[in-house]
């Protein structure tokens, strides 16, 4: 998680954003960086506070290209901080929804606000999106959403490189649990870590994104090697669910203020059963207890927010 900020405090109110999906946000040299699923390429908001989001332009990072499979429906950029350079982890497609694949781009500055360029394929032989990496047992991780007998599951791989995968694939998560099968989707989708209070979390989404169902969740890593399942254990019940006027909120991020408190970003909508067409973007304190766990279901909240 990358932490230096000293931007503007006040209040807000959300959504910070109308129309928005999969938000991915970094809190920077006094900036707030987000950015968000687009349908050709990788967009950047860039602004001083919250309530500047929705009024920011968009900046045009990296256009898809036809013809290379990375085309149009870029989808859940990540972007991350490793080896010197920023890697933005995003799925996209040539526009069926069988061809996404993982793709991985590169900007060489010392902010996430330039020209990235193509650097790799990490995921090009299945079908792939909502890649995320994190570091654990002295490695580098990466885990992404893929298909399994028509579920969406989530996969966990070494990475050679910060563009390549290396070894196996191994499942690690799968809908099993009853508020993780509301409908007849079964979906673990959008992967995040998290570490807190000495503990490591992967939090992800269940059910249709374009229910009112979806929802986030979390695993824990209890094992010393994460590449074996049994390493990680479901949390019981949801961390974030609808209710207190937004539904279906997911897809998410963290990220911490100035003050040290974590927030969450993620999308949701404000009309039952909106659909894709209804995501807007909220920014929302997320509470965790003394051991460094999640508060069960939480809810985003709405109203005059403190930042």
């Amino acid at each position: 998680m990358v932490k230096d900020f000293a931007g503007s405090r006040g209040r807000f109110v959300n959504p910070v954003i109308a129309f928005g999906a999969d938000p991915w946000v970094l809190l920077l040299g006094g900036e707030i960086f987000c950015w968000c699923t687009a349908s050709d390429g990788l967009y950047l908001r860039c602004a001083a506070a919250p309530d500047q989001l929705a009024d920011a332009p968009l900046r045009c990072q990296f256009r898809g290209v036809p013809g290379s499979g990375c085309a149009v429906q870029f989808w859940a950029p990540e972007i991350h901080r490793l080896d010197g350079a920023w890697y933005c982890f995003v799925s996209a497609g040539d526009g069926g929804f069988a061809s996404h694949r993982m793709f991985a781009l590169r900007c060489d500055g010392e902010r996430p606000d330039g020209v990235f360029k193509p650097a790799g394929i990490p995921v090009a032989d299945e079908w792939a999106i909502d890649g995320t990496v994190f570091e654990a047992a002295g490695e580098r991780w990466f885990v992404f959403a893929a298909l399994e007998n028509g579920q969406e599951v989530l996969k966990i791989a070494r990475m050679a490189s910060p563009v390549e995968l290396t070894g196996s694939r191994v499942v690690i998560s799968r809908a099993e649990l009853p508020w993780e099968r509301l409908g007849p989707d079964r979906i673990n989708e959008g992967p995040v870590f998290r570490r807190a209070g000495g503990r490591s979390f992967l939090y992800f989404s269940a059910n249709g994104a374009h229910t009112d169902n979806y929802c986030v969740g979390a695993l824990e890593l209890v094992g010393r090697d994460p590449l074996n399942p049994v390493s990680w254990r479901k949390l019981p019940e949801p961390v974030l669910e609808s209710g207190g006027g937004v539904l279906a909120p997911g897809h998410h991020c963290f990220f911490d203020d100035a003050s040290g408190n974590c927030w969450i970003a993620c999308h949701g909508v404000t009309v039952p059963g909106a659909g894709f067409a209804g995501r807007r973007v909220f920014l929302t304190p997320f509470r965790e207890n003394a051991d460094g766990s999640p508060v069960f279901h939480q809810q985003v909240e709405t109203g005059s927010l403190v930042f």
